[in-house]
């Protein structure tokens, strides 16, 4: 199925809410207010109708499920250095049976977040030809 303008704007969308994310998530603030400022910009930019969870959790050394605390609504925690989040701000329309969801996580620095993926978060390389 070729790419739509409205499967475009839904790309364009979550790749602003991955920046969103890697500029808020540092030591110091909640995790409900990165979710908060995501949710935000994604109604902001008409996708409510595709939000189904949280922009990301905690993601341990073991890589393995979803781990407390949760960059969502209502986790308060704050944010330290040594955490790692998983970047989940995915969207999906039901209807055509499409969706975006990245997969990467971020590892929090003393003063800020890196995206721990050498895959660069393109078009180019999220989009698959068939």
């Amino acid at each position: 199925m070729p790419s739509t303008p409205g499967h475009d704007k839904m790309w364009q969308v979550v790749a602003e809410t991955v920046e969103i994310m890697v500029e808020n998530v540092k030591p110091g603030v909640q995790c409900s207010e990165v979710a908060w400022k995501v949710h935000e910009h994604q109604i902001k930019r008409g996708m409510q109708d595709f939000i189904y969870h949280r922009p990301g959790h905690g993601q341990g050394q073991n890589y393995e499920g979803h781990q407390p605390p949760s960059l969502a609504l209502g986790d308060d925690t704050v944010i330290e250095e040594g955490m790692t989040f998983s970047v989940e701000p995915g969207l999906y329309d039901e209807k055509s049976g499409s969706g975006i969801n990245p997969s990467d996580r971020l590892l929090v620095l003393k003063d800020r977040s890196v995206r721990m993926s050498r895959v660069p978060f393109s078009k180019e390389w999220s989009y698959l030809k068939i």
